[in-house]
């Protein structure tokens, strides 16, 4: 197996592998693209700019990594138990987010799509619920 002997500091070499992996015939996967972004960003030495070369990461993606951390930075949260998409899922407590409300709006949600979306239809002259012909332009109430 070839070795290649690097002089420099841990942070030089790191730099170096992640590059080193960009440019190889099996680059990182997203999530692992992400991950070395996530670690760039809170170790707080590279710019903007060299975490977008190095990772190829987008640049919005890097804004909003520097965006959660400064928050639970805030929030005094342990970083380093956090990967990324635990990161992004992380809410303070008290924020105003209801998993109750949020829940029954979802439910009305999926409610709604299907009402829209299903052959049956309430029935403007009977109020009930009838069965409408996609297939024709007329309606068949089944009261009528």
């Amino acid at each position: 197996m070839p070795v290649v002997v690097f002089d420099g500091t841990l942070e030089q070499a790191r730099t170096r592998a992640i590059e080193a992996t960009m440019e190889d015939a099996m680059p990182m996967r997203k999530y692992e693209r992400f991950e070395v972004a996530w670690t760039a960003v809170g170790e707080k030495k590279a710019s903007k700019r060299e975490i977008v070369v190095q990772t190829g990461v987008a640049n919005a993606t890097v804004g909003e990594m520097r965006k959660k951390l400064a928050e639970l930075e805030q929030a005094d949260v342990d970083l380093l138990t956090l990967d990324w998409p635990q990161a992004q899922r992380w809410r303070k407590q008290g924020d105003g987010f209801n998993v109750e409300e949020w829940i029954d709006k979802k439910k009305n949600d999926i409610k709604e799509k299907l009402i829209r979306s299903a052959p049956w239809r309430i029935c403007s002259r009977t109020h009930a619920w009838c069965w409408r012909s996609y297939k024709t332009t007329t309606r068949r109430c089944c009261r009528v």
